[in-house]
Formats: C-alpha cells, sequence, structure tokens
C-alpha cells in the first residue's frame, strides 16, 4: 500500500525511533531518534565505520513542502567540516512506489559521495524528527522554511 511506511510510524529500534535506515551494498546506513538526540551511523552493522550523535537543536531538518509529487525530506549533520545529508523520498501518487534513501556527503561546494540505499531496502519516516524539535522549543515556519522561536 502507498505510504504505508508513513502511516505506521517510525519502527522501534535498539536507536530509538528508526527515522531511515537501509543497505548499501555491504554497509548499513541509520538515523535514529532518542528522546532529544539524532545518531548517525554508517558502515558495517556491527560496527560502523562513523557514527555521530547531535541535539536535536544541532540538525538541519528539511521537513517536506507539502506540495508536489513527492514527499521528500532530508537532515544534516556536521562534523569536521563535512555535511552528512541523510534523505527519504517516496511518489506519493504511484501506487507501487517504494521509499528511496541516501546520504550525501560534502565539505563546503565540494560533493565527496552521494550514496543511494539499495532498491527495496529504505525503510523509515523522517517526520517524528518534527515532533522532537518542537518539543525542544523550536517551530517551523511554513512562509520562510525555517526553524526559530516559536511564537516570533
Amino acid at each position: 500500500m502507498v505510504l504505508s511506511w508513513l502511516a505506521s510510524g517510525a519502527a522501534a529500534s535498539a536507536c530509538g525511533t528508526e527515522l531511515l535506515s537501509c543497505e548499501i551494498g555491504s554497509k548499513r546506513l541509520s538515523l535514529c531518534l532518542t528522546d532529544r538526540s539524532v545518531t548517525y551511523t554508517f558502515g558495517p552493522e556491527a560496527e560502523p565505520e562513523l557514527a555521530l550523535e547531535r541535539d536535536v537543536l544541532d540538525v538541519d531538518y528539511v521537513p517536506w513542502a507539502g506540495v508536489g509529487r513527492t514527499l521528500y525530506e532530508s537532515v544534516r549533520l556536521e562534523n569536521g567540516g563535512y555535511v552528512y545529508e541523510v534523505w527519504h523520498g517516496i511518489d506519493r501518487l504511484d501506487l507501487d512506489a517504494v521509499l528511496e534513501g541516501g546520504v550525501t556527503v560534502s565539505r563546503g561546494e565540494e560533493s565527496i559521495a552521494a550514496l543511494r540505499c539499495d532498491a527495496g531496502s529504505a525503510e523509515g519516516n523522517i517526520y517524528p524528527l518534527f515532533e522532537a524539535i518542537e518539543a525542544a522549543g523550536r517551530c517551523f515556519s511554513l512562509e520562510t522554511r525555517v526553524w526559530g522561536a516559536c511564537g516570533e
């Protein structure tokens, strides 16, 4: 069923709420939410090559704009001059569509890597991060598409 991953909510796992997970070749990408922390891991599941943990207020979350054919969201985490942008998207008008996702790595204006989840392996829902950021005291402006203090 289209968007069944969204309707069922994000899976609960050892990492808390699974925002996105997938296989990329022999490696696993995982983005999780636990209370006020976002955790990104990448690499072999038993021993990830990279693990980043950030407060929900220290990530750049871009929610779906609410228009267009593709429901698309992304989360950016910074580490040592690198930006790891985890994304997912689905064609909401295609009844046979499957969730897609991946990670783009950049340093400044330079693109380092653009890795896409293996077909059919992406699972999760990034939207719970929206609620966690709001619970931490930030509000999203639909007009400006920017997070800021609530009530402003």
